[in-house]
């Protein structure tokens, strides 16, 4: 340190007495510091620009210029405006890893209505909290055994280990989604980074997991959240709001699209008067007359065509009745093949009573003999291949008869159907 007032002390102020100049010591000018030797009384020492050489000395640590840093630290006292010193530069920190210090609980069974148990002994900084059951539990500490736990607070998927830093906490609280699950806690010291089960990138395989909840809907209805886990094979089928695994949810989608949903025919879109199954149209028969009939009834509109046939022989010597009506049913002759053994005046009629006495409609010729076809002896007629309609009655539920207008036999066939 260089003081540079004047070239000569001349005086000092003490107590308020000037010291006499005649006390005053001239310095000695030179280039370079003295050197002196202990016990030697020196002069002052003047630079050759007029300043005064002052060393100085503090707790045994030289601080003259050129010197070297100090190698004993200074108390600094910050003073009550400034917060903080500010210092820049680059710093470097190691962290050790977790440390288990051998102490454990006994695993902590975790349902769905809470659990809590002490904290490992030998107050641990740390503590390893591993869920090694198949459902997510959400886990709290504090510092009494009242502490509990809500879907809340800190998420421990299932395989997952997680650090907790204990702090002044004795106890933790726990509770389970999706069923129950068990927790494992081991005490310790040092920082690691939350795990779980099934390996991590730059490996092959593994098990699945995640570290968030997820919502989904099952059918426009209900709501669910997939909850940490991934869960197992065991899981049951989601089938309700609530909480489920991944694979629970997964199982109830494919359950519901598999056909299990339990669709009921009031919640189908059927047409109208088909509301419940009773009322669901009922298979028929080509050419039958039914309600709700699914099937085409008769295509060409032809009931020869389409129904049963059934046959009637003839063989008479006066007027008779061939067939009996039926109710609300039409007859329709397919084919008519006839042959008189004498001359012969036929009709063909329908109506009801004796010999089709009421009623009497003409079917083919006229309402009496006399007036249809005429026969020579051992003539006759055949109408039809009994694949189409070549005559039919007027009204339903009415028989058929064969009036002739001799006593000759005559004699023949005819097919006929009903509808």
């Amino acid at each position: 340190m260089v003081m540079k007032p004047s070239a000569f002390v001349f005086g000092v102020l003490l107590g308020g007495t000037a010291i006499s100049p005649a006390w005053a010591q001239q310095a000695t000018v030179s280039s370079s510091p003295p050197s002196y030797s202990p016990g030697q009384q020196p002069g002052l020492s003047q630079t050759q620009w007029g300043g005064l050489r002052v060393q100085l000395n503090l707790l045994g640590t030289d601080l003259g210029l050129g010197r070297a840093p100090m190698a004993q630290s200074l108390p600094v006292t910050i003073a009550s405006d400034q917060p903080a010193i500010p210092v820049s530069g680059n710093f470097s920190a190691s962290l050790s890893g977790f440390a288990p210090s051998g102490n454990f609980t006994s695993p902590l069974t975790v349902t769905t209505g809470g659990a809590q148990t002490a904290l490992p002994s030998g107050s641990p900084a740390v503590v390893a909290a591993s869920n090694t059951g198949s459902n997510p539990a959400y886990v709290n500490l504090g510092t009494s055994s009242s502490v509990t736990a809500t879907t809340a607070d800190i998420l421990i998927p299932a395989g997952c280990t997680v650090p907790l830093t204990v702090g002044a906490n004795t106890n933790l609280a726990g509770i389970a989604t999706g069923g129950s699950t068990t927790l494992n806690l081991a005490g310790g010291t040092g920082l690691f980074a939350p795990y779980c089960s099934g390996g991590s990138g730059g490996g092959s395989g593994g098990a699945v997991t995640n570290a968030g909840t997820f919502a989904t809907q099952d059918n426009g209805t209900n709501s669910t959240a997939i909850a940490g886990a991934a869960g197992t094979t065991a899981d049951s089928a989601y089938a309700g709001s609530g909480t489920a695994t991944m694979i629970a949810a997964l199982k109830g989608v494919y359950a519901k699209l598999a056909g299990t949903l339990g669709i009921s025919a009031a919640s189908l879109p059927l047409p109208a008067g088909a509301s419940t199954s009773a009322k669901q149209p009922a298979l028929g028969s080509v050419g039958s007359v039914s309600t709700d009939v699914l099937t085409v009834q008769n295509p060409s509109g032809d009931p020869c065509q389409t129904v049963a046939k059934t046959s009637v022989p003839i063989s008479q010597a006066a007027s008779a009745k061939l067939l009996s009506g039926t109710s609300s049913k039409k007859t329709y002759i397919c084919s008519f093949m006839l042959v008189a053994g004498d001359a012969e005046d036929i009709s063909l009629v329908e109506g009801t009573g004796s010999i089709c006495a009421t009623g009497t409609a003409a079917v083919i010729g006229g309402t009496a003999a006399p007036v249809g076809p005429n026969f020579q002896a051992n003539g006759g007629f055949s109408l039809g291949n009994g694949g189409n309609t070549v005559a039919s009655g007027a009204s339903t539920n009415s028989d058929f008869c064969l009036f002739q207008s001799g006593t000759g036999r005559v004699a023949g066939v005819l097919t006929y159907v009903q509808q």
